[in-house]
């Protein structure tokens, strides 16, 4: 069995109580600081004096004086712990690390939830909405809430646009809505006021099987659609599904790492949006992206693309690409199978599951070699990685064939372009700023041209 990767967490989770101090902690430095930088470490015994954070004890622990006793303990030794590493004072850092320990001692943290959530106080009538209710935001991308970690926390932005949303689903309306929120609340699935003006929160452990029981069944359809991939259909829903249970643990770990990436690029527009990610099964579920992938497009269109459709498909490419890279991240896997023209006409880059940070070096040797730069063959992440790749690309749009053999094109400004996207050394590499600006001139001269 793998070691933890963070072996001092292991004794704070070793009984339902301290499991429940730590993980309230954990998600009390999540929720309240984000992403903010500390020049001094935070110590247990301040956090523990926080409003936020003592109305979360009252939630989940009111009445329990020798199990909140241990859980405080637990929760001021995780904080004095958890800021012995120098990277906790920058935010950024923070939140990856404790987005893995939230991942790592998932299991550890649902048994404590399933103790101390209070659903005898939810009426039987109720129950039954309550379990589809949680079962709806087992996939992210609700109105008026927004996924805080990969595991599916969410933070309510508005909870009765959630409940508006689910009422065009499920029927239930007007007062109901209200009770069912209430109820929410007074159970512990929901946390409300967790700090001044802070949002309600639906913790992850709220969501496992466990909790709900798998009474509403989730899934409708499941069909397979690749060897770890399937389409998950949830009513009118399309999900992809793609399971990594069983890989090696250098493959899980960078997956670990990517759907942290992936999470920051919710909102970033021509990405394949990130639904949630089930660490029990180690499955990636991400929304499905109606369309063909760009190698079924050439096909269709005979093998080759003209110059001008070419150069417009690369510019789309490039620019979501320039908008990941501005957050710090590369998508690590990009070829024509991972990029969707939608039936809407959109472009759409997809399985950020391997994407990783500039500056990294990830575990695992991943990706599609043709498409793969030098570097990234010795597992080093630079910021000219996915130009490499999107020259491949660009290459076979323009030829049918991968890179290797002379290349010689009608405009001779596209040519040079190419060659520079496509150097084997990284400094001679094309920047991607470089790319969309001579993509976005070559879009203009060759219209004009044809």
């Amino acid at each position: 069995m793998e070691k933890p990767k963070y072996r001092w967490v292991e004794h704070l989770v070793d009984s339902e109580a301290k499991a429940m101090g730590t993980y309230l902690a954990l998600l009390h430095l999540l929720l309240r600081y984000g992403f903010e930088d500390f020049r001094d470490r935070l110590s247990g015994d301040s956090i523990l004096e926080e409003v936020g954070f003592q109305s979360l004890f009252t939630n989940y622990l009111a009445g329990k004086a020798v199990d909140a006793k241990q859980a405080l303990e637990a929760a001021k030794e995780f904080v004095n712990n958890l800021f012995l590493y120098e990277k906790a004072l920058k935010g950024g850092e923070r939140y990856r690390i404790l987005c893995e320990i939230e991942l790592e001692f998932y299991e550890s943290f649902v048994k404590a939830f399933k103790k101390y959530l209070r659903l005898n106080q939810v009426p039987e009538e109720l129950k039954k909405r309550i379990k589809e209710f949680l079962s709806y935001m087992r996939f992210g991308d609700k109105k008026g809430a927004a996924l805080v970690t990969p595991s599916g926390t969410f933070v309510f932005f508005n909870e009765l646009d959630v409940i508006k949303e689910w009422e065009e689903k499920s029927g239930l309306q007007g007062e109901d809505a209200k009770r069912l929120i209430f109820y929410l609340k007074k159970s512990g699935l929901v946390v409300d006021h967790l700090t001044v003006g802070a949002r309600p929160v639906l913790p992850s452990p709220c969501l496992s099987n466990e909790v709900i029981e798998l009474l509403v069944k989730p899934f409708e359809k499941i069909e397979r659609i690749g060897a770890r991939t399937f389409l998950v259909i949830e009513g009118d829903k399309k999900l992809v599904k793609k399971c990594f249970k069983g890989l090696s643990q250098d493959v899980l770990d960078d997956v670990l790492s990517g759907v942290n990436n992936w999470l920051l690029l919710r909102e970033v527009e021509g990405v394949q949006r990130l639904s949630k990610f089930d660490v029990e099964e180690m499955c990636v579920f991400a929304e499905y992206v109606e369309g063909r992938n760009l190698r079924e497009y050439i096909a269709e269109k005979g093998g080759v693309l003209s110059e001008e459709e070419a150069v417009s498909l690369c510019l789309r490419i490039a620019k979501v690409l320039k908008r990941a890279l501005d957050l710090g991240i590369v998508h690590r896997d990009l070829k024509p199978e991972n990029v969707i023209l939608s039936k809407k006409g959109e472009v759409v880059v997809v399985d950020w599951e391997f994407s990783a940070k500039l500056g990294t070096k990830p575990k695992a040797l991943v990706g599609t070699i043709p498409y793969t730069p030098p570097e990234g063959r010795e597992g080093l992440i630079s910021k000219k990685y996915d130009v490499y790749s999107l020259g491949v690309m660009l290459h076979e749009m323009l030829t049918g064939k991968l890179p290797g053999t002379t290349l010689t094109l009608k405009n001779k400004d596209l040519e040079k372009l190419l060659e520079r996207m496509i150097f084997l050394d990284p400094e001679k590499r094309a920047e991607i700023d470089e790319v969309i600006m001579s993509l976005s001139q070559l879009c203009s001269t060759i219209s004009r041209l044809e």
